[in-house]
């Protein structure tokens, strides 16, 4: 008899269904889950990988230590081919390991190596073509993850 009125007292509810007040919270576990945005990631990782190798030296917008980094692309595709490569093969090479470039004699690259004091980080192997096409792609879009305002 007490186990019954503490029960009532407590207005414990032992039924097969929750009882749902104003402020519960419902779910929907059988709602799909938010695709995710390649493009954002993949914006994201450049970004990641920009900080972590280019920043120092470049900026996406700006004139610094390097040059300006966007449009980079079209600036070394416009530069021509030369060797059998293309300007953005060449680019590729500048990024990996500048030397490569200057000793080839492709003449983009000496031009860029004489517009600045200070010389290019050599990468190697540690940036692979799947990281320079995130940091290329966080490079020439640095605005995509900014929310866009109404006018």
């Amino acid at each position: 008899m007490i186990g019954v009125a503490i029960i009532f007292a407590l207005n414990i509810d032992f039924s097969s269904t929750p009882k749902i007040t104003a402020n519960t919270a419902v779910s929907d576990k059988n709602a799909p889950a938010p695709k995710p945005n390649p493009d954002k990631e993949k914006w994201l990782a450049g970004k990641d990988l920009f900080k972590a190798n280019c920043a120092s030296c470049h900026n996406p917008k700006s004139d610094g230590v390097g040059p300006p980094l966007v449009g980079v692309t079209a600036r070394w595709r416009a530069a021509g081919s030369y060797q059998g490569k293309t300007g953005e093969q060449w680019m590729r090479v500048w990024i990996k390991n500048w030397h490569d470039v200057v000793n080839a004699g492709y003449k983009y690259g000496i031009d860029m190596h004489n517009s600045r004091p200070a010389e290019m980080n050599v990468f190697g192997g540690y940036l692979t073509d799947e990281k320079i096409d995130y940091i290329l792609f966080y490079v020439e879009s640095p605005d995509l993850n900014k929310p866009v305002t109404a006018k």
